[in-house]
């Protein structure tokens, strides 16, 4: 076959696999799927559910063998579970529980796998306790992700929560009434900031002052805007000064935060395309280009009973 055949063959099945990659990726699936989750969000969570009654009954039993015996221990998972957005009193049973499950379902799968004598017994053996131990450390790291992202949104949320809090403090109204609207009117845009702004609300109803319940809502989200936040009402409350004018100066520096942030991250996209350009790109343009030439002089080698 000649070296014009092969590249022809080459790009029809490059344009067939770039057309389907198209097709399976509409490029406003993202659109689509933001639009759905704010019209199925009819009010905030004030916490992570963790799935059927089956599971909440079963799951804290299984997290026996790991539950410790340090309080310290368990107290930094429960820290670390309430950052993440699980407030419940039985989430860390509850976590533990996957692990359990992620750990020894794979040990089950492959006991049967070797049984049945779908494998042989090594490798079911190998793969079994290679599974378990992803299954053991999956979970922790799926709970920074959760931590992550809760507080990009939380971060992201809060200069516009900001901006509505001073427009309603300019309209007459008191901060704790202007937190209790905006906690309302943020319930679809932003959910998560919004419940958490309605537990300051009811920690404020209990008799707690706003700059602690701030305080209080900063440690379950661990964001460092949030006590900062705390901190500038509060001496704004104890000097006097205006809080909506602090508000507002605050909400610029954090929108001014969060454009430098979005600048940074443009930045870093144009290296980390360096390396899917090199690894994917440029190899198939050396081929493209490099590939006729060097089957035509395969051809001529041939022709002269000269092996390559």
């Amino acid at each position: 076959m000649s070296p014009l055949i092969y590249s022809g063959i080459f790009l029809f099945v490059a344009s067939v696999v770039l057309a389907v990659g198209l097709l399976m990726t509409r490029p406003d699936s993202r659109i689509e799927n933001r639009v759905a989750q704010l019209a199925a969000t009819a009010s905030p969570s004030l916490g992570n559910e963790w799935g059927s009654p089956w599971a909440e009954r079963v799951l804290p039993r299984m997290a026996v063998p790991l539950l410790s015996s340090d309080e310290a221990d368990r107290q930094l998972l429960r820290t670390r579970l309430i950052h993440a957005g699980y407030y419940g009193s039985n989430s860390m049973a509850m976590f533990l529980g996957i692990k359990v499950l992620l750990t020894l379902a794979p040990l089950g799968l492959a006991s049967a796998s070797a049984l049945v004598g779908l494998a042989p017994p090594l490798i079911c053996a190998l793969m079994g306790c290679l599974l378990a131990a992803v299954g053991l450390i999956i979970p922790s790291f799926w709970l920074d992700h959760l931590l992550s992202e809760r507080q990009k949104c939380i971060r992201r949320a809060l200069p516009d929560a900001l901006d509505m809090v001073v427009i309603c403090m300019d309209g007459g109204m008191s901060l704790n009434a202007a937190l209790q609207r905006v906690a309302k009117e943020l319930r679809v845009a932003h959910p998560l900031l919004a419940a958490e702004l309605e537990l300051v609300q009811r920690s404020g109803e209990l008799g707690q002052t706003l700059p602690d319940a701030l305080r209080q809502c900063a440690s379950r989200v661990d964001l460092e805007e949030l006590t900062l936040l705390a901190r500038i009402i509060a001496e704004a409350e104890r000097f006097g000064s205006s809080v909506a004018k602090a508000l507002r100066v605050h909400a610029e520096s954090l929108r001014a935060v969060r454009r430098q942030q979005a600048e940074e991250a443009a930045q870093r996209a144009s290296i980390w395309i360096l390396f899917p350009t090199m690894l994917f790109i440029l190899p198939v343009t050396f081929f493209i280009v490099l590939a006729p030439a060097i089957l035509r002089a395969v051809d001529v080698l041939k022709s002269m009973n000269i092996q390559p």
